[in-house]
């Protein structure tokens, strides 16, 4: 499976914490199936259900690990159910705060300071090649892009430029050739 992984929530990095919003696995790969399977009691019980039944776990300390609000990271404690029960789990993972989560890093996780970044900063030699945006982000971004309130050398202001056109070979230099 490949992904991101959460290195602010993880302790045990055998079990690391998963983002669950970027994943590629194999078709029925198994430990998504298992995933699944633990998730799936919050369509009946409901999510203050499920999570109360997490927390009269055993291992509900070793679940949480670092995750900030486990009550809203019930799809990250799902997973680590699946990881201590599933234990042959092919992983690639990148660490989300490198690139991902780069400008919320940078930014103290405020999503103001986020847009504010990739719409006035001068764009980065070498952008992160993933940029996760939440939802209060993506309505920052959506604002001020339909306003056209962006520098034109940021981030976002760069991808927004309309490539210039192509020059293509004329018939008849290609006649002559």
């Amino acid at each position: 499976m490949i992904g991101y992984y959460h290195e602010n929530a993880t302790v045990n990095y055998l079990a690391p914490v998963i983002e669950s919003w970027f994943l590629a696995a194999t078709a029925n790969n198994p430990f998504i199936r298992e995933w699944q399977k633990h998730y799936a009691p919050i369509k009946h019980l409901g999510e203050q259900n499920y999570f109360s039944e997490l927390t009269k776990r055993d291992d509900y300390s070793l679940l949480t690990q670092k995750i900030a609000q486990p009550q809203q990271q019930l799809g990250s404690l799902a997973q680590q159910i699946a990881m201590r029960e599933h234990r042959r789990v092919n992983l690639y993972l990148r660490k989300c705060e490198a690139n991902a989560y780069y400008y919320q890093r940078l930014s103290g996780w405020k999503s103001e300071a986020f847009a504010h970044a990739v719409l006035f900063h001068q764009r980065p030699l070498t952008p992160p090649p993933v940029i996760k945006l939440s939802g209060n982000e993506q309505l920052h971004l959506d604002f001020n892009l339909r306003l056209g309130n962006y520098n034109r050398g940021s981030l976002l202001g760069q991808m927004m430029q309309t490539p210039a056109p192509i020059a293509l070979a004329s018939p008849i230099n290609k006649a002559r050739a």
